[in-house]
């Protein structure tokens, strides 16, 4: 807890800090701020920065922008951008991309499923959201929670086994 909020008091007076998921060595943590530029990363064995694991080109108004992050187990990174979710390798590099582009611009939380085969996404204008394949990137599955604009929805997506 006390590294998280380290983190973010550096941002406060920018923007929200969003994800900080755990690197699957437990080695650092990978976040993104609100609407960035940047995917960055944090040593937590040996308390430093590292260097950033991706930086996007433009400015804030273009919506090219790195929203969130979550890692599969064996390391691999989910990263939605907007309307579609990238998958990068360990350097950063994008090693697959799903385009989510009929479900809107809004994707932003990003949550691997239990059973290594799926990830849930939701878009926060919409209130819709979605189960997607990890190997061909068909939607499976999806909620419409019935809060869209102006209303917002899903600060976060948990998996529950019943």
């Amino acid at each position: 807890m006390y590294l998280m909020l380290l983190i973010h008091q550096s941002f406060i007076s920018l923007r929200e800090l969003l994800t900080q998921p755990m690197h699957p060595s437990e080695e650092y943590i990978t976040y993104t701020t609100e609407i960035g530029k940047k995917v960055m990363r944090y040593d937590i064995v040996n308390g430093e920065q590292m260097e950033d694991l991706v930086v996007l080109p433009g400015d804030l108004t273009d919506q090219v922008v790195a929203i969130a992050v979550n890692y599969l187990p064996d390391g691999r990174l989910l990263h939605s951008r907007g309307d579609y979710i990238e998958i990068l390798d360990e350097e950063g590099k994008v090693i697959q991309r799903i385009d989510l582009e009929e479900h809107g611009w809004g994707i932003a939380q990003v949550t691997p499923s239990s059973d290594g085969e799926h990830f849930f996404t939701a878009n926060i204008f919409s209130g819709v959201m979605l189960k997607v394949r990890l190997d061909d990137g068909e939607v499976v599955g999806s909620i419409d929670t019935g809060f869209a604009v102006p209303k917002r929805s899903f600060a976060g997506i948990a998996e529950y086994s019943l």
